[in-house]
């Protein structure tokens, strides 16, 4: 069963005229499509709105042109559009008039005129649904549009904040990377002795650091004991011994040795070493004890 035959069964659904393997069909279509259980929705609602039917006097003052007694003009039109049975009462009755305003009756059995009667009702029925369901369709169109065009500004305006949010960080960046492409002037340098170079009480008091208030950058020339001059990699580990940091491919100096030069950032206070290796093999490691 396709969305057009549910729609078209909605109102027969909603009214209890529905049963067995139609009902069962309909509510199974509507398990599985959005858009027909919205229609469904709006269906109960305008049944739910309109549920009571027009008093005989006013629809008898519909039929003839009149104002309807006891209930605005629109409030009527607006139930007539919803309600099937006020409908083929006002249909029937509109019809009565005009057999009633006809100068000489046709040459017809009653039974013939209530059938011609019935069919013209049916007609004028089938006209109003058909202009009801219409009205209902446009108006789930026009939901449905409205809900779209929300779903669209929300991500519209999601992409545009994630956006300012990327454009402060790539400012961000660039700035970072201004500063580090700049010159560092007035770095605080610092040499290091291996441990190995005197005595094991006396090597930490060699390699303490004082790093200067404001200080962004700080130099370590790593001095070795005949290492040989291949390139390496540096660590730098606390008193337990656990990695901080690491970087690789470190090149040795023209006369032997290492130069550093680090964000004093990555250079916490306490008890520190700086471990050299080379081949997997540690080279030299340098005892620190960093003060600010």
């Amino acid at each position: 069963m396709d969305c057009r035959e549910v729609s078209e069964k909605l109102p027969l659904l909603v009214g209890g005229g529905l049963a067995g393997a139609e009902q069962h069909a309909v509510r199974k279509h509507l398990r599985s499509c959005l858009a027909c259980r919205d229609e469904w929705d709006e269906t109960q609602l305008a049944a739910a709105l309109f549920g009571a039917h027009l008093s005989g006097q006013a629809l008898v003052d519909l039929a003839w042109g009149r104002a309807p007694s006891g209930i605005a003009q629109e409030t009527a039109r607006r139930h007539l559009e919803g309600c099937l049975t006020c409908a083929e009462d006002l249909a029937l009755a509109r019809e009565s008039r005009r057999l009633d305003a006809e100068p000489e009756p046709r040459p017809a059995t009653g039974s013939a005129v209530r059938w011609c009667s019935g069919l013209a009702a049916a007609v004028v029925v089938a006209f109003l649904a058909g202009l009801w369901w219409g009205g209902m369709r446009g108006r789930s169109a026009a939901l449905s549009a409205e809900a779209e065009r929300r779903r669209v500004s929300e991500q519209l305006a999601a992409a545009q904040a994630e956006a300012a949010r990327l454009r402060g960080a790539q400012a961000e960046l660039r700035g970072r990377l201004d500063g580090l492409a700049a010159p560092h002037l007035n770095l605080p340098v610092f040499q290091l002795l291996p441990a190995r170079s005197g005595r094991r009480a006396a090597v930490p008091a060699r390699n303490v650091l004082r790093i200067p208030t404001g200080a962004a950058w700080v130099v370590l020339v790593l001095g070795t004991l005949g290492a040989p001059a291949r390139t390496a990699r540096v660590e730098l580990r606390d008193a337990a011994g656990a990695l901080l940091w690491s970087g690789a491919d470190l090149r040795p100096g023209p006369r032997g040795g290492y130069t550093l030069e680090l964000p004093a950032a990555l250079l916490p206070e306490g008890r520190l070493s700086l471990v050299v290796r080379s081949d997997g093999r540690p080279v030299e490691s340098f005892p620190l004890q960093l003060r600010r």
